[in-house]
């Protein structure tokens, strides 16, 4: 049966003008069914051409009746489209979770969306900031491997075993000048660890750090004049109290152990500050030995320290980092504080070739040793974020500490109960680290 020419060309008009309307006006029309309206949000204008433009008179069965849903309506039955703006619409704009100021950021631009002008340069710049919008941003905690480079010289350790004088006795001597002094260098050291990324707000670091030093020193006598010893007990009158020659020699080492949680607590598109808590181990060994001599073989005298330290407590502080996103270089800086408490055992021995026999002392403590940490730098990181190369200054000081010379002084003294001081190291360092 031939169907109304009128009805016909009223519906190809209104098929026509529903193709070019957004979905939303679409559903609006009480006449076209919602899953053709749907078909045609998908783009399949062409599908539909190709399919019903032969027979200008043909309409599908489910469009015989121009009221859907009501009494008249006796076509198949659809169910009401699903719509995805995201996934079908050509007008929707894809949006990212969070902002450059939140840790759910999941963009890398934050912060690399300025304007650079035209020239080469700015399109290299355009080019890298490309392939960092699609990795995490620059403050993000990842997981990563690094070694590092120490190369520190520590404090308060220089010791005075001998100084120079006119006559053995010392209520009529006079010094000449030339002081037996032993000190530590700056020696090479190392630190290695990692960190585990638990989101990008927050990471679990864990630190191993040593370093060693030695240092040998010998003096002679010139002329008639005699060297008389800094080390000795002054209890006992022994061919070592006053000299023609000396040597000495110190050994020191330390160790450390961090395992700390790291949480983001301030960030801006350039600056991120970090908060970080956790425990550290430390431990400090310190080696003495002096040797001093006379011309003819009436004796030589041996003082020999030996000092150890093992100590367990919690740590915590803050870190920072400002990022330059033209050219990857940041500054960072970092200070950290712990409190360990642990025993800090000790020996001193005398030994005398001829007479004087032995004088030995043991000494033990345990009290709370604090340390504070601070590093200040440049850090570089590359385009894709994975290697990170950094350069700093180093300072770190442990309070109440036993030292070589304080003990020293201490026993030579008799005042064993204030044998504490303030030991630094301080240098430079270089690490290399790699995040996934």
């Amino acid at each position: 049966m031939k169907r109304n020419w009128i009805g016909t060309q009223a519906v190809r008009a209104l098929t026509t003008l529903v193709a070019a309307l957004p979905l939303t006006a679409v559903n609006a029309l009480d006449g076209v069914s919602p899953g053709f309206a749907n078909q045609l949000e998908r783009g399949s204008e062409g599908q539909w051409q190709g399919q019903y433009a032969g027979d200008p008179d043909y309409l599908p069965p489910e469009y015989e009746t121009p009221v859907h849903g009501g009494a008249a309506y006796d076509g198949p039955v659809f169910d009401e489209p699903v719509y995805n703006p995201s996934e079908y619409s050509p007008h929707s704009t894809h949006r990212h979770a969070g902002h450059c100021s939140s840790c759910d950021a999941p963009s890398g631009q934050c912060g690399c969306k300025s304007d650079h002008g035209d020239g080469i340069f700015a399109k290299l710049h355009k080019m890298k900031q490309q392939r960092d919008c699609h990795i995490d941003p620059w403050w993000a905690h990842r997981t990563s491997l690094f070694g590092e480079f120490l190369w520190l010289r520590p404090g308060s350790t220089d010791l005075i075993y001998a100084t120079e004088q006119t006559d053995p006795d010392p209520a009529v001597a006079s010094p000449t000048g030339p002081l037996g002094i032993v000190g530590l260098d700056a020696e090479a050291g190392f630190r290695v660890g990692g960190s585990l990324g638990l989101s990008q707000c927050s990471s679990i670091q864990l630190s191993y750090a040593r370093w060693d030093g030695s240092s040998q020193s010998s003096i002679a006598a010139q002329q008639n004049n005699v060297l008389a010893s800094n080390v000795t007990h002054p209890s006992v009158a022994t061919s070592g109290n006053s000299s023609l020659e000396a040597f000495a020699s110190q050994e020191m080492n330390f160790q450390t152990v961090d395992l700390n949680y790291r949480h983001l607590w301030k960030q801006t598109d350039s600056i991120a500050v970090n908060w970080l808590a956790g425990v550290r181990y430390g431990n400090i060994e310190q080696k003495f030995s002096a040797d001093q001599t006379v011309s003819v073989a009436t004796g030589l005298t041996n003082v020999a320290t030996d000092i150890d330290f093992d100590g367990f407590g919690i740590s915590g502080g803050l870190d920072f980092e400002t990022y330059s996103c033209k050219t990857g270089l940041m500054l960072y800086g970092k200070t950290m504080a712990s409190l360990m408490a642990g025993e800090w055992n000790a020996t001193y021995d005398q030994r005398n070739q001829f007479g004087g026999g032995v004088i030995s002392n043991r000494y033990e403590d345990f009290h709370a040793t604090p340390t504070l940490d601070a590093e200040l730098g440049v850090r570089w990181m590359g385009h894709k974020r994975h290697l990170v190369l950094s350069s700093g200054f180093l300072m770190s000081a442990w309070y109440e500490s036993v030292t070589t010379r304080s003990y020293i002084d201490s026993v030579r003294d008799g005042q064993l109960t204030d044998a504490g001081e303030t030991m630094t190291f301080s240098g430079l360092t270089a690490r290399a680290e790699w995040r996934f």
